[in-house]
């Protein structure tokens, strides 16, 4: 089994990543794997999962998951507003 790459979320997840108003759909692991142009774009979608990541529930039965979140994030390139959603 492949070591998660965003604790809390399966590589496989599917989501919808916004970033400053351009929309992709991809997975967690593709992300990871040179999706984005730019390092900018890499940083700001990374950051986000990682923070979309953290708020999961573990360990809770029938908790609700975080379906999605929206920010902007500080990268060494500049700030980029980023929409995550989780798709089913």
């Amino acid at each position: 089994m492949a070591k998660s790459l965003v604790l809390g979320l399966r590589n496989s997840q599917k989501v919808r990543i916004i970033l400053d108003g351009h929309g992709v759909y991809t997975t967690v692991s593709k992300v990871f794997d040179g999706l984005f142009a730019t390092e900018k774009s890499f940083q700001a979608a990374r950051d986000t999962l990682q923070d979309l990541g953290a708020l999961q529930p573990r360990g809770r039965k029938n908790s609700q998951k975080v379906q999605g979140l929206a920010t902007s994030v500080a990268t060494k390139y500049g700030m980029v507003n980023v929409q995550v959603d989780l798709i089913d």
